[in-house]
């Protein structure tokens, strides 16, 4: 990637990288450790710890509510480095600064030089990716890994090469087994890629081999849960809980969704909707979870249609600031919400100058909001897009930089006319 650089793209990219770590270091040595998630400390740490020192992915107790991946890299630094969270921390921070410098390439190919340097700086210093190195999550790795696969796609679609769709399977399928969010993405772009792309039957055979490389990525882990728990789970398990969470008003907080849940399990029982019995599979579970989920949505639309249709809209409007706690939505939307203006701009000017491959951000939007609408609708889980919702914003201010650069030479001449 560097050795096909300019001299001035390559002073730029490094000092980008250089300034990321900089402010990523100085963050973990000023902001207090966040505490662990349950997520850390059952699925990942507890994860690796079976992987270190139990019956790793034979155990048919390995927590399934989370891909396999982030565990197995936990796993592979205490092997290394001994049980500390610290190589994790400083992966983290490593890598999440290397995905300034990729997406930084990513914009500089579409969008020009100027959008390219002022993207790379916002992602340098934009807190929502900072925050993510400082804690056990997946986070940062599976933004860099998706970082890639847009790369990687990029060319594919600019060269109609097979190779390239087939390297971004590969590393999609990384980065699915990293956060399962992307699960479903290969087989969305082969739905909405005619929507935007003209001639899009020379691109048929490109996209087959993406779905392809990407499906070969998942079926190892695919083939362990058939074989030790006689269950087919592709990625995870957690796709059917989110969508439980996401079904009510009363279940979006945490707080909130501790008082009523119980009740709502009261009412399904009297539903005669009752929870699977101890000892039951996986797969059992989720389809009671995900049917659940079903009932909790009809509920609402037999007793209350307008508020049900609120609802769903309201959804789409959390996705832009909204945590699971319930704090900080103040601060998310006043950070973002220049970007988000400034993206809109973007997107306008973009699709007006007809820029390629642009509409590939939109697809991915568009998958990404409609996945969480449908599920639960969290800021955290739109971050990994962020980066291209920022590319959007800085094309828009690098047009309305070209523009005054154009207009001030022309008002100097008119005042030195008069």
């Amino acid at each position: 990637m560097m050795a096909t650089m300019s001299p001035v793209t390559r002073r730029i990219a490094i000092a980008l990288l250089m300034a990321s770590l900089v402010l990523r270091l100085v963050a973990w040595w000023v902001v207090p450790s966040p505490h662990l998630s349950t997520n850390a400390i059952t699925d990942y740490l507890g994860g690796a710890q079976l992987l270190t020192e139990g019956d790793g992915f034979r155990d048919p107790s390995y927590p399934l509510i989370t891909p396999p991946l982030y565990a197995l890299c936990i796993a592979a630094s205490w092997q290394i480095f001994g049980k500390t969270q610290t190589p994790i921390i400083l992966s983290q921070i490593l890598i999440d600064s290397v995905t300034t410098v990729v997406v930084y390439i990513i914009v500089l190919a579409i969008f020009g030089e100027v959008a390219g340097v002022i993207c790379g700086a916002l992602l340098a210093i934009y807190p929502f990716l900072i925050y993510p190195t400082l804690y056990i999550g997946p986070e940062s790795y599976f933004t860099f890994l998706f970082a890639l696969f847009v790369f990687l796609m990029i060319h594919a679609l600019r060269q109609n090469d097979w190779r390239y769709f087939g390297a971004a399977g590969l590393v999609l399928g990384a980065a699915t087994m990293m956060r399962g969010t992307t699960q479903f993405l290969p087989f969305f772009l082969m739905l909405v890629s005619p929507i935007f792309m003209r001639g899009q039957r020379r691109f048929i055979f490109g996209f087959l081999v993406l779905a392809l490389t990407f499906s070969l990525a998942l079926l190892p882990w695919t083939i362990r849960n058939k074989i030790v728990l006689d269950s087919i789970i592709p990625v995870a398990s957690a796709g059917a809980l989110v969508f439980l969470w996401g079904s009510s008003q009363n279940f979006l907080e945490i707080d909130q969704r501790a008082k009523d849940f119980p009740t709502f399990l009261e009412w399904l029982s009297q539903e005669g909707i009752n929870q699977p019995p101890r000892g039951s599979s996986p797969a059992e579970k989720e389809r009671f979870i995900f049917r659940a989920g079903i009932e909790s949505y009809k509920r609402q639309f037999e007793t209350d249609p307008a508020g049900a249709i609120r609802f769903l809209f309201i959804k789409v409007i959390r996705l832009s600031y909204s945590t699971e706690s319930g704090n900080n939505h103040g601060l998310i939307l006043g950070v973002n919400a220049g970007i988000y203006a400034f993206a809109i701009v973007g997107i306008l000017l973009a699709w007006q100058r007809n820029i390629q491959p642009h509409w590939f951000f939109l697809a991915i939007f568009a998958y990404f909001i409609i996945l969480h609408w449908v599920t639960l609708p969290l800021f955290r889980y739109m971050v990994p897009i962020m980066p291209y919702v920022i590319a959007y914003a800085s094309y828009a201010a690098a047009v309305l930089y070209e523009r005054c650069l154009v207009v001030r030479p022309q008002h100097l001449g008119a005042m030195k006319g008069e």
